[in-house]
């Protein structure tokens, strides 16, 4: 709240007022023509009636008006020149001496400037200098003028209560009532400034009753209207400000306006209190000025109170300029700022906070004003300019340690809201470092882990939950840090450690809300750990324990896919059916059917494969996972040889989930099962509809695939050229890979094929040859190209080089393939023997036709010894060719 005129204010003016008294006394002396108006009024405030004025006259000496200094400073301190009257009177204070009673006179006059000039201080020294130099002076008015004038300095210098004690002495000792009267009103204004009202108004009251006619009589009715608005006598306060106006309204309108302003404001009429205060704003000096502001300070007081902040902010602009003290003015700017908090109006606020924060950057009140401006700043999401404030407060070594804390911790929830989190971890752990209790300390170093969590930092997260969990077990977070510290293990993939941590969790905390969850982690953990006999124990004990907790479902499929790792199929089963038959109505219900029913089509179980699948589709059709059931009944029925029915179960997956990637599988296998009943025209029919309608989001891999179908499609019908077209757009297709060299294997085929067709001519004939030479060359060569594929392109090889009559060649290339099964047979790797025997067989032909008899008995008889199933044939050629030769 703001505070009230400030009592050394009140003092300061109370000095002022009363050193119009000494002023019109002295001129008074002087000779009656030079009492001129301009001396009499002019910056002295000397509006003493003739009555009193005629009374000063006779008390004072005569004979002053010789000393012309005397005399000039009269004139000077008349015109408000005070520097020139304080030297004009020093001057006439140095002429006399020590001589009494004009060394008392100097001074007093002395005294008197010094104070109007506002400077108390200088008006002690001369004091201080009279204490010195004078012995004394008999005269009452002087001895008691002297007493008095040090009262006033004391209170000018905001020393109440050795002002109030001298001045206490004139008024009791005092045989000059001009004295008396203008002790009394320092001794009033002391007490008022010493808080004490009972005395302050008893000498007020005693000086208005004692001197009606004193020129200071507005002075103490004033003094007494502040005293009884602070002691909120307001009736009373109301009745001497009417007696205000009907004696000195013609003078003081504005001042008496003033006071009724706070009156309303003080006794609630706060909308009146405005509507007066309107009419007088334009009149309000642009300087500090007490009286303005105690009437905007209390009527700003009001208004807040009752939440009118517009025109609370209208007050406070106008405050600032009246306030006479830089704290009153530091006070309002923050009050100013708080409104427009309260208005909603931020940016306003915030600058207004920034500018306090440049203006007093010493302030005490500098520490709250960053930590709210930084909370400002940070709710209008402006969060490095919040962090920054936030940061200030932390590091000040001025702030207390929780509101540093607090800063620190804010700081990094900046950090946070902009997810620098890595930001935010090293900052939630330098806010712990300003913990000041275990409590805190543990609160951020866990906040710290959170951060290090939503970045994927795991490994550091876990280690900053650890140091929560075990060095302050005893806090609140302790037991969430262990359980956390587990899950960042798992997230870390580092399954065993988190299987670990899991199991210190149970140890610690065997009565935890939590005890479930980190049983089932603990399971999950050890299966994603490859310890899946340990997982399926854990996880069916967990579903036996809890079973109606709501993750049992997923406990069940995390224990059949440890029990599949395991090979155990029936336990596998049993997890999948124990879900399926007790938790109906669980989310997973569709997907461990799926995977029962994959179980069941992997291990040969086809009725109850058949069965699942058809329960699939009549309640789950339209999941993305019913195309792949779709897909296994088509590779169940084409495996059966039943190929309508699969390509009846592939088109269902092109109809129901055309969007989907298995559309476009199934479209291929649909033209394979056509491929399979040798229906040529449905094949090429279904591979242009996935051409066509799957050409701008194409699986590149089926595309492929489908274009080698296509070509074999084509070869079946003997259109090679077409064909050999279909199977360079496979190559290009599948770029690399086995895919890559089957197309290209096959496209050497055509190029034979071609060669071999009636219509070529002979150059025709030779070039396609020579093409599928260097086809068959380049996949014999190639590092990457599978055994397989390479073996039947050696074969192909070897029939092109002799197709061009290359015999030597091509039996080479057949006997090549024949050594190489025969070494691979030796080193115990065992593979398909058809191109072995082909390739066998070819040479041995080739090898009579040469008449080679002998290499070709012996080419039949290691076909026999390898034990193939062509063996006794072989070796009945052998034989023939042996009986042969021996005749």
């Amino acid at each position: 709240m703001l505070t009230s005129p400030s009592n050394s204010g009140n003092a300061f003016r109370a000095a002022l007022r009363l050193g119009t008294i000494y002023i019109v006394m002295a001129l008074s002396v002087m000779p009656l023509h030079a009492q001129t108006d301009e001396a009499t009024g002019s910056g002295a405030e000397a509006d003493a009636s003739p009555g009193a004025e005629s009374s000063e006259a006779a008390a004072g000496p005569s004979g002053f008006e010789r000393f012309a200094a005397r005399q000039k400073g009269l004139r000077a301190l008349a015109d408000g020149i005070y520097d020139s009257a304080a030297r004009f009177f020093q001057e006439y204070r140095t002429a006399v001496g020590t001589r009494e009673p004009d060394l008392t006179d100097a001074t007093m006059l002395l005294v008197e400037t010094q104070l109007r000039a506002g400077r108390p201080a200088d008006a002690q020294k001369a004091l201080n200098i009279y204490s010195r130099l004078s012995a004394g002076v008999d005269d009452p008015y002087y001895r008691e003028g002297i007493l008095y004038w040090r009262s006033a300095v004391h209170l000018a210098l905001d020393q109440p209560e050795a002002a109030a004690e001298i001045a206490q002495r004139v008024v009791e000792s005092a045989e000059t009532p001009h004295w008396k009267a203008k002790a009394l009103l320092v001794l009033g204004d002391a007490h008022a400034t010493l808080a004490h009202w009972e005395a302050a108004q008893e000498a007020f009251s005693r000086f208005l009753d004692n001197y009606p006619q004193d020129p200071d009589v507005l002075h103490a009715r004033m003094a007494l209207l502040e005293g009884f608005i602070a002691n909120r006598e307001y009736e009373r306060a109301q009745a001497i400000l009417d007696d205000i106006a009907e004696q000195h309204g013609e003078t003081i309108d504005t001042r008496v306006t003033l006071y009724r302003v706070t009156l309303y404001a003080l006794t609630g009429n706060v909308s009146e209190s405005v509507r007066l205060y309107r009419t007088i704003e334009s009149q309000r000096p642009e300087k500090p000025d007490p009286d303005w502001w105690l009437t905007a300070s209390t009527l700003l007081n009001k208004l807040v109170e009752k939440e009118q902040y517009n025109d609370a902010l209208d007050i406070v602009s106008q405050a600032l300029v009246l306030a006479p003290t830089a704290p009153d003015r530091k006070q309002l700017r923050l009050q100013q700022a708080d409104m427009l908090l309260k208005l909603d109006r931020f940016e306003p606020a915030i600058q207004a906070l920034e500018q306090f924060k440049n203006d007093y950057p010493d302030a005490s009140e500098v520490i709250p004003v960053e930590f709210r401006l930084a909370q400002l700043l940070r709710e209008e999401k402006k969060l490095t300019a919040a962090a920054n404030y936030f940061g200030n407060v932390a590091e000040a070594e001025r702030a207390s340690p929780s509101m540093r804390y607090q800063a620190a911790l804010r700081r990094a929830w900046c950090f946070m809201d902009a997810e620098h989190y890595d930001d935010a971890t090293q900052a939630f752990s330098k806010a712990a470092k300003l913990g000041t209790s275990n409590e805190e300390v543990a609160t951020a170093y866990f906040l710290a882990a959170e951060a290090a969590y939503r970045v994927g930092n795991y490994t550091n997260a876990a280690m900053l939950y650890q140091t929560v969990a075990d060095e302050y077990s005893g806090t609140s977070y302790a037991e969430k840090a262990r359980f956390r510290q587990a899950e960042s293990r798992a997230q870390a993939n580092l399954y065993s450690d988190a299987a670990l941590v899991f199991k210190q969790f149970l140890e610690e905390y065997p009565e935890s809300d939590e005890r479930d969850e980190a049983l089932l982690q603990r399971g999950i953990a050890l299966k994603n750990s490859g310890s899946f006999e340990d997982a399926v124990d854990l996880l069916s004990t967990f579903a036996t324990e809890y079973p109606d907790n709501p993750k049992v479902p997923r406990a069940l499929m995390e224990a059949f896919a440890a029990a599949k790792a395991t090979g155990n199929v029936e336990t596998t089963l049993t997890f999948l059916t124990r879900l399926i038959d007790n938790y109906p109505e669980s989310d997973l219900i569709p997907y461990a059917l799926y995977q029962r029913i994959h179980v069941h089509f992997l291990h040969g179980h086809f009725a109850a494969a058949l069965t699942d699948s058809d329960r699939f589709l009549k309640d789950y059709a339209r999941l993305p996972t019913a195309a792949d059931v779709m897909l296994w009944l088509g590779d169940y029925y084409a495996n059966v040889g039943n190929h309508v029915t699969a390509e009846q179960n592939y088109m269902k997956v092109v109809s129901s989930h055309p969007d989907l990637p298995q559309a476009q599988t199934a479209l291929f296998e649909a033209a394979m099962s056509a491929y399979s009943r040798e229906d040529y025209s449905r094949v090429e029919l279904l591979l242009t509809q996935l051409t066509k309608q799957y050409s701008e989001n194409a699986v590149t891999n089926v595309h492929a695939r489908a274009e080698m179908l296509y070509g074999d499609t084509l070869s079946q019908q003997s259109q090679y050229r077409s064909a050999l077209e279909h199977f360079q757009k496979a190559e290009e297709l599948a770029k690399e890979g086995r895919l890559f060299d089957a197309a290209k294997g096959r496209a050497g085929d055509m190029l034979y094929s071609l060669a071999a067709t009636d219509g070529q001519t002979e150059e025709e004939r030779v070039k396609l040859l020579k093409q599928a030479e260097e086809t068959f060359a380049e996949l014999v060569s190639g590092d990457d190209v599978a055994a397989d594929l390479r073996e039947i392109a050696q074969y192909r090889l070897a029939k092109t080089l002799e197709k061009q009559g290359n015999i030597d060649a091509a039996t080479d290339a057949y006997l090549s393939i024949v050594y190489e099964y025969d070494i691979d047979l030796g080193n115990g790797k065992v593979r398909d023997w058809y191109y072995f025997a082909r390739s066998g067989y070819d040479a041995a032909r080739l090898l009579v036709m040469a008449e080679d008899y002998e290499d070709a008995a012996r080419v039949y008889e290691r076909l026999a010894e390898a034990g193939i199933p062509t063996a006794k044939d072989a070796l009945e050629k052998a034989r023939q060719i042996r009986q042969r030769t021996s005749k």
